[in-house]
Protein backbone atom coordinates (compact mmCIF):
# COMPACT_ATOMS: atom_id res chain seq x y z
CA UNK A 1 0.00 0.00 0.00
CA UNK A 2 1.20 3.48 -0.82
CA UNK A 3 0.41 6.80 0.82
CA UNK A 4 1.38 9.19 -1.95
CA UNK A 5 1.88 12.47 -0.08
CA UNK A 6 3.72 11.09 2.98
CA UNK A 7 5.80 8.91 0.66
CA UNK A 8 6.69 11.95 -1.40
CA UNK A 9 8.01 13.67 1.73
CA UNK A 10 10.07 10.58 2.59
CA UNK A 11 11.52 10.53 -0.92
CA UNK A 12 12.45 14.19 -0.54
CA UNK A 13 14.41 13.36 2.61
CA UNK A 14 16.12 10.38 0.96
CA UNK A 15 16.94 12.56 -2.05
CA UNK A 16 18.83 14.96 0.20
CA UNK A 17 20.99 12.27 1.79
CA UNK A 18 21.35 9.47 -0.76
CA UNK A 19 22.27 8.74 -4.36
CA UNK A 20 19.66 10.67 -6.32
CA UNK A 21 19.42 8.38 -9.33
CA UNK A 22 18.77 5.32 -7.20
CA UNK A 23 16.15 7.09 -5.07
CA UNK A 24 14.35 8.44 -8.15
CA UNK A 25 14.33 5.09 -10.00
CA UNK A 26 13.02 3.19 -6.98
CA UNK A 27 10.27 5.71 -6.29
CA UNK A 28 9.25 5.95 -9.93
CA UNK A 29 9.15 2.15 -10.20
CA UNK A 30 6.89 1.93 -7.16
CA UNK A 31 4.71 4.76 -8.44
CA UNK A 32 4.18 3.01 -11.78
CA UNK A 33 3.53 -0.40 -10.19
CA UNK A 34 -0.24 -0.74 -10.55
CA UNK A 35 -0.35 -3.62 -8.08
CA UNK A 36 0.44 -1.15 -5.27
CA UNK A 37 -2.76 0.58 -4.19
CA UNK A 38 -2.89 4.05 -2.68
CA UNK A 39 -4.09 4.17 0.92
CA UNK A 40 -5.83 7.54 0.54
CA UNK A 41 -6.99 7.90 -3.06
CA UNK A 42 -9.40 5.65 -4.89
CA UNK A 43 -11.20 6.64 -8.10
CA UNK A 44 -14.40 5.05 -6.80
CA UNK A 45 -14.25 7.03 -3.53
CA UNK A 46 -12.16 10.21 -3.72
CA UNK A 47 -13.62 11.61 -0.47
CA UNK A 48 -10.75 10.39 1.78
CA UNK A 49 -8.24 12.23 -0.42
CA UNK A 50 -10.19 15.49 -0.17
CA UNK A 51 -10.54 15.06 3.59
CA UNK A 52 -6.81 14.43 3.92
CA UNK A 53 -5.90 17.46 1.81
CA UNK A 54 -8.36 19.64 3.71
CA UNK A 55 -6.85 18.60 7.03
CA UNK A 56 -3.32 19.30 5.77
CA UNK A 57 -4.32 22.67 4.32
CA UNK A 58 -5.87 23.66 7.64
CA UNK A 59 -2.56 23.38 9.50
Amino acid sequence: MRFFFPDLLAVREEWRSGPKGKVFRRYLGELLDLSIKDGIFDVDDPRPLFTYLGEKAGR
